[in-house]
């Protein structure tokens, strides 16, 4: 195995394609799980305490992660009204 020096500049330009920038979010469908702006405070999570000894610094990891319970839980109501 060789040994990685950082980020070789030639060998990155020479594999590079016009394919690698293009911006493929720009035309995404839109999600599924979109929760209307009015319903949004009645699914998001609760019981999450951001101090003290509870403070567990991955307010960063929780956040998509809450994002998809909401949708998730948001998804489940709607087949239960069904």
């Amino acid at each position: 195995m060789q040994k990685s020096y950082g980020l070789d500049w030639e060998k990155e330009l020479e594999e590079q394609s016009r394919d690698d920038w293009i911006f493929v979010g720009s035309i995404s469908k839109p999600c599924l799980a979109e929760i209307p702006v009015k319903d949004r405070q009645h699914y998001l999570p609760t019981g999450e305490v951001q101090r003290g000894k509870e403070d567990f610094q991955d307010c960063a990891s929780r956040g998509p992660i809450n994002l998809l319970s909401m949708k998730f839980t948001y998804l489940v109501g709607l087949i239960d009204r069904k």
